[in-house]
């Protein structure tokens, strides 16, 4: 299975150049362990009660990512590689201990999977890192959005929970980004041209590399594909179609490559 991965970010907020980049399991270990992080997130907490000043620390002192991939610069059209997850934040909660409630079971919730679940720097609120099928014929703005709102309703109806949704749907999202929904139209025809050159690369190192449909890596994969999803071969095949399956698994498969060629 691949791992997710992202670009990770120095202080302060308006800096938009990656230091590096680090995987899911890496960021909890900083997050869990990191003595730095742990007092850097204690001054910010210290003004949970002045909105203005808790935002100013938060932005100044805090390190930052980018759940949605790798970037070479901190804007939408610099994404690299996509990691397939996005942030679910859940703010306002009446306490401390009912946000790390929500942590625990939300991160053992058997429909969102969350990769990463973790109580937010405000110490009220929880972000969850979501897992989604990146639509190998749609767009990044349109799979993210189609899972992002999935993710709110059953969030509402199973657990009573609302999630904050400020500039988080499509036309927020476009909004926040300063694109017209001309532009962006624009923007998805030339990302379906991007797609099928995607597709030629990766079948091209497919090839290069001796990755066969039904071979054993690609059996691995879909066996890690059904227990993820908790859904057999015939319920993927259905729900992807089995082309788009076939190219998801390669695609998975190449750009586990990719990552492992990165971190030497």
């Amino acid at each position: 299975m691949k791992e997710s991965i992202m670009s990770f970010f120095n202080a302060p907020i308006t800096n938009k150049v990656p230091s590096g980049v680090c995987s899911v399991a890496g960021l909890h270990a900083y997050i869990s362990s990191d003595s730095h992080l742990k007092e850097l997130t204690q001054r910010v907490r210290a003004d949970t009660e002045n909105d203005k000043a808790f935002r100013g620390k938060k932005q100044t002192l805090l390190p930052y990512v980018t759940p949605a991939g790798i970037f070479s610069y901190c804007r939408e059209q610099c994404i690299m590689v996509p990691s397939g997850d996005f942030v679910i934040d859940i703010d306002h909660l009446a306490s401390v201990e009912e946000a790390a409630m929500w942590r625990d079971r939300l991160f053992t919730d058997e429909v969102l999977q969350p990769d990463l679940a973790f109580v937010s720097p405000g110490a009220k609120g929880v972000k969850l890192f979501v897992p989604y099928r990146l639509n190998l014929t749609d767009t990044l703005e349109h799979s993210f959005d189609n899972a992002l709102h999935t993710a709110w309703d059953y969030l509402g109806w199973r657990h009573g929970l609302k999630a904050d949704t400020a500039n988080a749907d499509e036309d927020g999202y476009l909004e926040t980004i300063g694109v017209s929904k001309e532009e962006n139209k624009k923007k998805r025809e030339e990302y379906a041209k991007d797609i099928a050159k995607r597709i030629m690369v990766c079948n091209a190192i497919c090839e290069k590399e001796g990755f066969e449909v039904g071979d054993e890596g690609y059996q691995e994969e879909l066996k890690a594909m059904e227990e993820k999803n908790s859904m057999t071969e015939e319920q993927l095949v259905t729900d992807y179609g089995e082309d788009e399956l076939e190219q998801s698994i390669q695609m998975n498969r190449v750009v586990a490559l990719i990552i492992a060629e990165m971190k030497k």
